[in-house]
């Protein structure tokens, strides 16, 4: 007859051996015998916290703990049952009493470790897991643990040795190759990142952990692709992995695909709905595609279960992107004037010494002055000012010069960007390339070419800070802010002895540390001081050395873009959102006018901005709506084939054109223009007066509808015109009197600087 003893020495070896069936039925036969039988009980235990039953397991083992107190190993196994329960507390003092009764247990360490991890005492964690190993030197887990609570000290470095010392124990250790990936990729050993984590994914294709990193680092390294493929990865293998899915959202919104970008941040914060930076991302999304009343709608539910100043924030600054009517521009404007009032009455600051600030983008394109509201939100955000070096003494050193910007590549900004570049004086001036994510294209190796160097700022705010204030720069030129977070916020603290904007984007920051607005003349009025709370410097010439865009050699087809030849093609081929309401009385009255003229707009990447101009042109423009056509997105050789074709080009009011006047006059294109009295309104203006030619520029509303009548309907005048823009236009491009002008600017604000001074404006 088998024995008691026999019995349960039968059930431990099936519970080694997996046979978790077998062994709970031999247990319950010994119980049967003897209800009170602890090891019965103990291995009872043990089964259910295999099988994923931890409430089960906690009975059997306390039951078997309360006939024999003094064994180590239940407390330890009652101790793994409290925290698969997420009852850390109770876990701790379990593994504590277990280590009291054996102290020289390493698993115990381990797993005490592993609790003290989750509760954030990491070095009591560290402590834990290096007494495992003192005890166990050859003990893989305790390496890799203690690997993985280094990293998250802040030491990559001793965490690649653990996880290497893991690796040689255990060479098929997903999780250490996992874990030796990360420690890589934090001290910038992006290459070798890489390789860990697909040594990982070779061992365990479906390990979805893995998937979600390789997608980081491959994004850091500027594969967007490779890394929406990975994160989509990491989807396939868990569905309801809620980092992957913000991940999968952020890296989507970077490729500009904003509807699935949403979908994905609403994935994730079904998941998790306390997810703050998701909903913050979220927010971002939906400020991209303009959908105001969603994004308003998309707070509330944050509001409520955590109303932090960051979101009262983000509620507080919602501005649409297009807008119903003059109305409802001011009806915006009302709301976040009196929002942001009601921010400063109590007291509302957000730190963003590691998150971002985010920008009032489309605030520019009200068509305002904006200088007091800019103000009031840039004194929402609290930014830290950094000791850094302030560049060099004049007269001793050239100039170090830093640069920029999140955009220095086939954008708008590079375009107006890269001459200055290559065209500073390199006997006075060092010129540092700082671009904020990696890009590849042509515009992109132009920037690497021609600075004398060229880094890459991270996005994470502390180390761009470090970056930048490392440099030692005299000069600290933003070819943009305003136009998204990163700079935004790096413009709040003080990174070099002068710090200056110019026309990237063209409204003032509102910024304390940012000292200087460069501009133009003819981009500026009398009265333009009151729009800035920088010092406005005008320039006598633009600060704009500009390369022309490739000229048509032969003339496309109308018929290409489903336009007749006999029409008269009138183009605003703008971002939608630079269409202010009241910009549609004169689209109105052009076609009208001219019951032959053919309205074209660009539809653009954003799907919903179309959606919400047919719908306000349906009320405004009813009449000569089906002579409005919305081309789909354009590559860049049909957007200069659609130019060349079309007989007038419109400049829109009070935001107007930049680099699409830019290569609308390099194609001999007339542009209508009615300058504003901001610079937001007046590039084209200054483009033709550097061209000594006015014949296009308005000066009413009324004269622009003639205008762009005669150009369209008069075949002779606008044949005329083109022939006298294709022989001006060379004065546009490769000018070298902004760059001289620029150059003399920067030597006395860096003089000016070093005194502690101010240059006028």
């Amino acid at each position: 007859m088998t024995t008691i003893g026999e019995a349960l020495t039968h059930a431990l070896q099936c519970l080694g051996s997996g046979d978790l069936e077998t062994a709970e039925t031999v247990c319950r036969q010994v119980l049967q015998i003897d209800p009170s039988q602890p090891d019965a009980l103990h291995c009872l235990g043990i089964i259910a916290l295999q099988v994923g039953r931890p409430d089960i397991a906690v009975e059997h083992i306390q039951r078997s703990l309360a006939i024999v107190p003094a064994n180590a190993a239940a407390h330890c196994n009652l101790g793994l049952a409290h925290q698969a329960l997420g009852r850390l507390d109770e876990a701790t003092a379990c593994f504590q009493q277990s280590l009291r009764l054996q102290p020289d247990a390493a698993q115990t360490h381990n797993s005490l470790g592993i609790v003290y991890g989750v509760q954030g005492r990491l070095d009591d964690a560290l402590a834990s897991y290096e007494q495992a190993l003192r005890l166990d030197p050859n003990f893989a887990d305790a390496h890799n643990n203690l690997a993985f609570a280094l990293l998250v000290q802040g030491k990559p470095q001793e965490s690649e040795k653990h996880c290497r010392l893991a690796i040689a124990i255990k060479p098929a250790y997903v999780e250490a190759w996992d874990n030796l990936g990360n420690a890589q990729r934090e001290q910038g050993k992006l290459d070798d990142a890489v390789r860990s984590y697909r040594e990982a994914l070779r061992l365990r294709p479906s390990f979805a952990q893995t998937h979600n990193n390789l997608g980081g680092t491959l994004l850091l390294q500027g594969k967007l692709a490779e890394a929406v493929a990975s994160y989509r990865h990491a989807l396939d293998y868990q569905p309801l992995y809620v980092e992957a899915h913000a991940n999968l959202a952020g890296a989507l919104q970077s490729q500009g695909k904003l509807a699935e970008a949403e979908m994905h941040f609403r994935q994730a914060l079904a998941l998790r709905p306390d997810f703050e930076d998701a909903h913050h991302n979220l927010a971002a999304v939906l400020t991209d595609q303009g959908k105001a009343i969603e994004l308003m709608a998309s707070l509330e539910q944050p509001l409520a279960l955590r109303p932090t100043d960051r979101l009262r924030v983000a509620s507080a600054t919602v501005l649409p992107a297009v807008y119903e009517s003059v109305t409802d521009v001011e009806r915006w404007r009302t709301r976040l004037i009196q929002g942001l009032r009601q921010l400063h009455e109590r007291g509302v600051t957000v730190d963003v010494s590691s998150e971002t600030a985010t920008p009032l983008f489309y605030l520019a394109y009200q068509g305002a002055n904006d200088r007091d509201i800019q103000r009031d939100v840039a004194r929402l955000y609290r930014a830290p000012q950094p000791t850094v070096h302030m560049g060099n003494k004049p007269g001793q050193q050239k100039i170090r010069i830093g640069l920029l910007s999140s955009f220095f590549r086939k954008h708008t900004i590079g375009h107006w960007t890269r001459g200055i570049v290559a065209q500073l004086a390199r006997d006075d001036f060092t010129v540092v390339v700082l671009s904020v994510g990696r890009h590849e294209d042509k515009v992109a190796d132009f920037f690497k070419q021609q600075a004398d160097q060229y880094m890459l700022v991270p996005k994470e705010l502390p180390a761009a800070r470090d970056l930048i204030g490392n440099q030692n720069l005299d000069v600290l030129l933003y070819a943009d802010i305003g136009m998204e977070p990163v700079t935004y916020t790096l413009a709040m603290s003080r990174l070099a002895a002068v710090q200056c904007v110019t026309l990237g984007h063209p409204d003032t920051t509102g910024i304390d540390t940012i000292d200087y607005y460069i501009s133009a003349e003819a981009l500026e009025t009398e009265q333009s001081e009151q729009y800035y709370t920088e010092t406005l410097i005008r320039l006598p010439s633009m600060p704009v050395y500009y390369y022309p865009t490739a000229r048509q050699q032969t003339r496309p087809q109308r018929s290409q873009f489903g336009l007749g030849e006999t029409d008269h093609v009138y183009a605003c081929l703008q971002t939608l959102y630079k269409l202010h309401p009241d910009f549609d009385e004169i689209l109105g009255a052009i076609l009208r006018g001219d019951p032959r003229g053919v309205l074209v707009l660009s539809q653009g990447a954003i799907p919903h901005l179309e959606h919400l101009l047919r719908k306000r042109f349906a009320t405004t423009l009813t009449d000569v709506l089906d002579r409005i056509r919305f081309q789909p997105f354009l590559s860049f050789d049909e957007y200069l084939q659609l130019l060349a074709v079309a007989d007038v080009q419109l400049d829109p009011i009070p935001f107007g054109g930049g680099n699409t006047s830019y290569d609308g006059l390099t194609l001999g294109t007339p542009i209508v223009t009615l300058p504003s009295k901001m610079l937001r309104g007046r590039i084209t203006y200054a483009l033709y007066k550097q061209m000594h030619m006015l014949d296009c520029v308005a000066g009413s509303r009324e004269e622009y509808v003639k205008l762009a009548l005669r150009l369209g309907m008069d075949r002779d005048f606008r044949q005329a015109m083109h022939e006298k823009i294709l022989a001006r236009n060379d004065a546009l491009f490769e000018n070298s009197a902004g760059i001289r002008d620029l150059e003399k600017f920067l030597r006395t604000a860096v003089h000016a600087g070093t005194g502690g001074h101010r240059v006028s404006g």
